[in-house]
């Protein structure tokens, strides 16, 4: 990622790649391997950040249901989820 692009992205001018891809490449550059913790929180960060949620987090159904109980407990409390 070309330093720039990356200043942009922290200092909230642009968001965070949505790629799948650019995510691991950015991973990989920092020595982080797929879906080890440092990849999942990036591209966890990375996502919510755009207001997402990563792919991989999407397709696991279990974790989808733990999210939308979390969300309604949230907002049965009159939280702001």
């Amino acid at each position: 990622m070309h330093s720039g692009n990356l200043s942009n992205v922290e200092r909230g001018v642009w968001k965070p790649p949505k790629s799948p891809n650019v995510i691991l490449r950015v991973s990989q550059a920092l020595g982080w391997a797929k879906e080890s913790k440092e990849w999942v929180e990036l591209s966890l960060l990375a996502a919510t950040e755009r207001g997402e949620l990563p792919g991989w987090a999407r397709e696991d159904e279990h974790l989808m249901a733990k999210v939308a109980r979390l969300v309604l407990n949230e907002k049965l409390r009159g939280g702001d989820a």
